[in-house]
């Protein structure tokens, strides 16, 4: 447990800067695409992209065994409440973590692979975990959102012990029976590509 803590204390800065530095690269070879070397410039551009987006996906990959509080409350869109814990069984569940502290039109663009996984994988193994200050903002989110997954709201301080929610943005998790975020994956709207390499390795390694 020791080793992995400190597995994940290295990965997560490490991650952090990979991961701006990977937005930045590909921002800045758009950015060049002009005049006669468009064609040359769009291949190199491809290919580099292309080795970003697998590197990206397999680096934040090694980020597992982030300790969920397991005596959590949650709450469904009907106002039933659970333990965290009984969310989870030894199935694997896809979890997309949101709040609303977070850019909302960040949070919006990824909920189009949502619905591609929940419609790949099934609802059961698909799963929104949720932070708004109350259940009214929480039922009004998900009325006027365009997925099909379960979904839960859970109080911001009960997530605060995972690391990667300093960072106030939208990411993916992988849960079962341990009740632990592994696989932490990280989207950018900036980067629509990233996210559907994400959900093809979801669907292809499920």
């Amino acid at each position: 447990m020791k080793k992995t803590n400190l597995l994940n204390k290295i990965l997560f800065p490490a991650l952090l800067i990979f991961f701006l530095a990977s937005v930045y690269f590909i921002v800045y070879i758009r950015s060049k695409k002009s005049g006669d070397h468009a064609l040359s410039l769009g291949t190199i551009s491809l290919s580099a992209k292309n080795e970003l987006l697998t590197s990206q996906v397999l680096l934040q990959s090694r980020i597992c065994s982030l300790p969920l509080k397991r005596n959590a409350i949650v709450e469904d869109t009907n106002g039933v409440k659970y333990h965290l814990s009984e969310l989870f069984d030894t199935t694997k569940v896809i979890v997309y973590r949101i709040s609303d502290l977070y850019c909302m039109e960040c949070v919006k663009s990824q909920l189009p692979y949502l619905k591609t996984l929940s419609d790949r994988l099934g609802k059961k193994h698909v799963m929104l975990l949720a932070s708004f200050e109350t259940f009214k903002e929480f039922k009004i989110f998900m009325q006027t959102g365009e997925f099909d997954a379960r979904a839960y709201n859970i109080q911001q301080q009960d997530l605060s012990n995972i690391p990667i929610e300093a960072l106030n943005v939208p990411y993916f998790f992988e849960a079962n029976g341990t009740v632990n975020a592994d696989y932490v994956f990280i989207p950018a709207k900036e980067i629509p590509d990233l996210s559907k390499a994400y959900c093809d390795e979801v669907i292809r390694s499920f």
